[in-house]
């Protein structure tokens, strides 16, 4: 057997063992379970948002939130509220919608839009 064949063969076990960790990782663990939905009020004034199940954040004009969320939570409506409380709009969301929005969602003054990604230079 030539020189340096386990260590080789070590390696090569090594990397398997590594790419089928970050398989179940993304697929099936920790991203599968939960996912940072982000939020942009892309408004000029001071909206909260209250999602169904009672959780509600406030966002200033052009702040970005990032709140995890779960496939089992959905369907879920978010609302987008005024700061007296008043419903600006609300809308039902399916949790693999969020895909088409790369899981960006922006707040305009009259519905929820797709945001782009931000792009670093």
């Amino acid at each position: 057997m030539p020189k340096g064949t386990g260590l080789v063969a070590g390696m090569v076990a090594f990397a398997v063992f590594m790419a089928a960790l970050v398989a179940w990782a993304i697929f099936g663990g920790i991203a599968g379970k939960e996912r940072g939905l982000v939020f942009k009020n892309l408004t000029t004034s001071e909206v909260v948002l209250r999602f169904d199940d009672g959780r509600a954040t406030p966002l200033g004009p052009q702040a970005e939130q990032t709140l995890p969320v779960k496939p089992s939570q959905f369907p879920q409506s978010f609302h987008v509220l005024d700061t007296s409380g008043n419903e600006l709009y609300a809308r039902r969301f399916e949790f693999g919608e969020f895909k088409h929005y790369e899981f960006r969602v922006g707040i305009g003054e009259t519905e929820f839009v797709t945001v782009e990604h931000p792009t670093s230079n």
